[in-house]
């Protein structure tokens, strides 16, 4: 299978110490990578340039921190201007071009996993973890990452793409703090990563 990785990043070259890693690993892994920030600095992409590499390949992979619980600007607006009504979805069959096409988010998160995970409810008494709201727990269980991911899993399924589980590194703060992973830990990723996109190839 032909995989597409979108990465959306706008330090990839000399601020990014994970997804820059990441990539790296599985250059030799995939068809195509598109480093939107490279292209498209002034944010004004070529539509059907891009609407036809994502056609052209099977697993559409996209790549990008998370600023602020929410994607960085350049990636939501590529999904405004190329996921367009006749290419993306419509109202007939024909319309949803990338149908069946494998949709996967790689996601790396600059706190620590227990900021997402929490094991408890918080206590006013307790300020030493970092707690969801107890609201948000009711709502989504023990993993915010549910909430900060249900937009692409609804992007996938109006788009009647195959949504897969996301692929999630925790603790890669753009400074150095003391839960950022370690250059083991960021092996053992890597290694995860590129054994995530070798499955594809055996699909």
């Amino acid at each position: 299978m032909k995989v597409l990785v979108v990465i959306a990043h706008p330090k990839l070259t000399n601020g990014s110490r994970v997804n820059k890693s990441l990539i790296s690993a599985i250059k030799d892994h995939v068809s195509t990578i598109r480093n939107l920030y490279e292209l498209y600095p002034n944010g004004v992409f070529d539509i059907k340039k891009e609407q036809s590499l994502l056609l052209e390949h099977d697993v559409l992979v996209f790549q990008f921190p998370i600023f602020w619980y929410s994607a960085p600007y350049l990636l939501k607006k590529y999904f405004e201007d190329i996921l367009t009504p006749g290419f993306a979805y419509g109202g007939d069959e024909k319309d949803f071009k990338l149908k069946d096409k494998i949709f996967q988010i790689v996601v790396s998160l600059g706190a620590r996993r227990d900021s997402y995970y929490p094991l408890t409810i918080p206590q006013p008494d307790d300020e030493s973890k970092n707690y969801i709201e107890k609201r948000l727990v009711d709502l989504f269980g023990n993993s915010l990452s549910d909430a900060l991911f249900f937009d692409y899993e609804q992007l996938s399924s109006y788009t009647k793409m195959k949504y897969q589980h996301p692929f999630v590194v925790f603790g890669a703060p753009e400074i150095n703090l003391p839960w950022r992973i370690t250059d083991s830990e960021l092996n053992s990723i890597k290694s995860n990563y590129i054994e995530l996109i070798n499955t594809f190839h055996n699909v």
